[in-house]
């Protein structure tokens, strides 16, 4: 796999692919018009293969480029997939992949293939609500709403974790906030 690395003012930026490897480095040798041109609004770049001259709209648009593309690989990385075996799930999630967490909290609280563990299904819940997600704040919910995995009962916990559900535009956590509410808590 080949790298491309960026130098841009003093900042560098590393992208795995499959394009030829160039390095991009300042050049403070050439002086401050090319052809005529002002320099303020390019920089000047020397790469193995010569010098260019690219505009700061270039430049941006490139490092752009490179950061969604991070971003596209580190999310298909995290990705819950089918064929992930329980271990592999249990190591994203342990890694903070918000996911992973709620796949694994289902897996232990219907106890499929497993033991049902109601306590480490809460856990699990519980990192995935913190993190914002949806689904784990609204399973915490109800875990605190009747009680389950080692919670006391507390319904008035219940309804913010459902409040929050609604806030995040979740209809039935808006349901659920207002029958908790209707009934007093």
């Amino acid at each position: 796999m080949r790298r491309v690395i960026l130098a841009l003012l003093g900042i560098g930026i590393v992208q795995a692919s499959g394009a030829a490897e160039t390095t991009f480095q300042p050049s403070n040798i050439l002086s401050r018009t090319i052809n005529n041109t002002p320099v303020s609004s390019k920089s000047i770049y020397k790469t193995n293969s010569g010098t260019h001259i690219f505009t700061n709209e270039e430049i941006s648009k490139a490092i752009d480029n490179i950061s969604a593309h991070t971003k596209t690989r580190k999310y298909q990385q995290s990705s819950p997939a089918a064929s992930d075996s329980l271990d592999d799930m249990k190591r994203w999630a342990d890694q903070g992949n918000a996911e992973y967490q709620v796949k694994i909290g289902w897996i232990y609280y219907d106890g499929k293939g497993v033991r049902q563990d109601l306590v480490l299904a809460r856990k699990m819940f519980q990192k995935a609500a913190k993190q914002g997600h949806i689904q784990g704040q609204g399973v915490l919910g109800a875990f605190y709403e009747h009680g389950l995995g080692g919670l006391r009962q507390n319904r008035a916990t219940a309804k913010e974790w459902y409040g929050k559900t609604c806030d995040a535009g979740f209809q039935h956590g808006c349901d659920e906030y207002r029958r908790l509410n209707e009934r007093g808590y």
